[in-house]
């Protein structure tokens, strides 16, 4: 009995060894060992298959935990690899490398087509999973390296696989990528402006951008929108696309984001001398809103500048305040309590939040370009200025003020003053200029003198 108990135990702890606790699916060593026997087998066919290795992971899966909280998180973790295991055809391993990361590995034959395979795994992992009584829809960045073309070895191959799936989430996630040569040089390029990036504030590298918000009634500036470039050293002026996603993935964010407020408050402030109602409007990010730092941070950048909260307007993207209603319903609370003003961008692009309107303490919504853009060119539909009409009489309806963002041409910006638009803002208003430039611009197009003593 005793030798079963210790042969039993013995078994037990050589599965777990190779296996993943919580989803009970293969570890990174079993994956690894798999693979390394494959392409063994591969080595030795005198007809060469292929090996596709892939790997994967849940777009903004910080953001989805926080707020499904640990226990929820471990629950759509669980979910996704059961779907995973449904999925997998008879000879193809499942594995979880850890967190929300997963790999697969798949033999094909001279009949089967990765792309096929792939779009198959796609469009039954787009259906929603149900995590309590909550059903929830996640984006999965993928990449995909062949054996042997893009790799011989274990190594290699999932070097490549992660690659092509950083490609994936840099072109905006939900969506897989075939590894190519070209994307080694990329990802050595990147890291390396990871590196340069968290110098750059203490370098004064950063520097902070001001485009012009007009009254659309009587054209008269009315304030700005805050926005950041980094001029590097050596590659120039870089615009936030550029580094601005790999500030969100690092967490250098938080801290790049406090320090737009102070610099952005502090500047306000100099021409609310000259402008009495001269108002600053400033986009959070993501890991900024959901970091818990974020209160505190304006608190302290609207006390340190003697900045008067009302003139200050912090912009939040639609679809970041519906993935947890009751985290942004609680901080966009607390920010209301401070006094500042909020708006919700991009309005029209991201979920379908018409429900949760009354929910979040909101003045204004911001019209995304996509919708102003065409209005008044060859391009325009028939729908276009409906849809912006139909959400200007919306947002009146409940008592909110509009933006809107985009207008680049004179037809646009009388249509939208003929709908009752508040505040426009665009390239025909007035491009994104350093604070001397805009001072400029407010002068010569404006008539307003915002310079400082």
């Amino acid at each position: 009995m005793p030798d079963q108990l210790s042969q039993h135990y013995e078994q037990q702890l050589a599965y777990l060894s190779l296996h993943d606790s919580l989803t009970d699916l293969p570890n990174r060593s079993f994956f690894i060992e798999s693979l390394h026997q494959w392409l063994e087998q591969l080595n030795q066919q005198k007809q060469r298959q292929q090996i596709a290795v892939v790997t994967l992971d849940i777009d903004r899966f910080k953001l989805v935990n926080e707020s499904l909280g640990s226990i929820g998180g471990d629950a759509l973790l669980s979910a996704l690899a059961n779907r995973l295991k449904r999925i997998a055809r008879n000879d193809d391993i499942v594995a979880r490398f850890g967190s929300d990361e997963f790999a697969l590995l798949i033999a094909m034959n001279q009949t089967d087509r990765i792309e096929v395979i792939a779009q198959r795994y796609y469009r039954l992992l787009n259906e929603p999973f149900l995590i309590g009584a909550q059903s929830l829809f996640i984006a999965l960045s993928t990449g995909i390296a062949i054996a042997p073309q893009d790799g011989q070895d274990v190594q290699t191959l999932l070097n490549h696989a992660n690659q092509a799936r950083l490609q994936a989430k840099q072109a905006g996630g939900n969506q897989f990528q075939f590894y190519r040569a070209s994307m080694t040089q990329a990802v050595h390029k990147r890291l390396a402006l990871e590196q340069d990036l968290r110098n750059a504030i203490a370098q004064d590298q950063l520097q902070v951008l001001y485009q012009a918000k007009i009254n659309a009634q009587t054209g008269q500036l009315a304030g700005a929108e805050a926005l950041i470039v980094w001029q590097h050293p050596q590659l120039g002026q870089l615009n936030p696309e550029i580094f601005i996603p790999i500030a969100e993935e690092t967490g250098l964010i938080v801290e790049i984001g406090a320090w737009i407020l102070f610099e952005a408050c502090r500047q306000t402030c100099l021409w609310r001398q000259k402008h009495a109602h001269f108002h600053i409007s400033i986009n959070l990010s993501a890991r900024q809103f959901l970091s818990g730092q974020l209160v505190n941070q304006v608190r302290r950048a609207i006390g340190l500048c003697q900045f008067p909260a009302e003139a200050l307007d912090l912009e939040i993207t639609e679809s970041l305040a519906m993935v947890d209603i009751e985290h942004s319903t609680k901080t966009l609370q607390q920010l209301k309590a401070l006094g500042v003003q909020l708006s919700l961008d991009d309005f029209g692009t991201g979920y379908s939040s018409l429900a949760y309107l009354h929910a979040f303490p909101v003045d204004t919504l911001k019209i995304d370009r996509s919708f102003i853009m065409r209005i008044g060119t060859e391009e325009a539909t028939q729908y276009d200025e409906k849809i912006v009409t139909a959400i200007i009489a919306m947002a009146k309806s409940l008592a909110l003020n509009v933006v809107a963002e985009g207008v680049e041409n004179a037809y646009q910006m009388q249509f939208l003053r003929e709908h009752a638009c508040n505040l426009l803002q665009g390239y025909y208003c007035g491009r994104p200029l350093s604070a001397r430039d805009f001072e400029q611009l407010a002068l010569q197009r404006y008539n307003v003198d915002l310079t400082s003593e």
